[in-house]
C-alpha cells in the first residue's frame, strides 16, 4: 500500500520534508484577496453579444479598469498612417492605457480588442492625413464617430 505525501522544501534551506496527505488542512474557501476581487470583476465582465447572427465574445469592463482603455489602429502599414498612430499613442499614454495594434484586417482587430475589454478603438484611415481626424469606435455600442486628433485627449477625458 502506498501513502500519498506532499514534499516541503524548507525556505530557510533545511532538508526536505514530506507529510501525508491526511495532515494537511483542507481550503474551505477562497482567499479574500486579490485573487478573489479579481475573479469577480472578469465573471461579472464576460458577455457574450449576437452581431449579424455571430457570437463575439467580449469583456465590458469599465473604462476606468480596462487594462487597455484604447486601442490604436491603423488601417494599413503604411508608414505615414503608422506614424500618426505613434503620435497619437505618445500623447494619450500620459494618462491612458494604449496599445497599437496592426495585425490582420480591422475587423478582426476590433473583434480581439473586445475579447480583451478594449472599450475604445481610434482607427486611422486615409482621410486622417488630409482632414486630421480619426473614427472612433465604442466597444459596447459599436458606434463610430470622427474625432479630430487634436480633440482625443479631451474626448477621452470627459466620457
Amino acid at each position: 500500500m502506498k501513502i500519498l505525501c506532499v514534499l516541503y522544501d524548507d525556505p530557510r534551506g533545511g532538508m526536505p520534508k514530506s507529510y501525508p496527505l491526511s495532515s494537511l488542512p483542507k481550503l474551505d474557501k477562497y482567499p479574500d484577496g486579490l485573487t478573489r476581487t479579481l475573479f469577480a470583476i472578469l465573471c461579472s465582465s464576460y458577455d457574450e453579444d449576437t452581431v449579424n447572427e455571430t457570437t463575439r465574445t467580449l469583456f465590458r469592463f469599465n473604462f476606468d479598469i480596462a487594462p487597455i482603455q484604447i486601442g490604436i489602429l491603423p488601417l494599413s502599414k503604411k508608414d505615414n498612417l503608422i506614424s500618426i498612430s505613434e503620435d497619437i499613442k505618445n500623447n494619450l499614454q500620459k494618462n491612458f492605457r494604449t496599445e497599437i495594434d496592426t495585425t490582420q484586417s480591422i475587423g478582426k482587430r476590433y473583434r480581439r480588442q473586445d475579447e480583451i475589454g478594449t472599450p475604445y478603438c481610434i482607427t486611422i484611415d486615409f482621410e486622417t492625413i488630409n482632414d486630421k481626424s480619426v473614427t472612433v469606435r465604442n466597444r459596447d455600442t459599436t458606434n463610430q464617430e470622427r474625432v479630430e486628433i487634436s480633440n482625443l485627449h479631451d474626448y477621452f477625458e470627459n466620457i
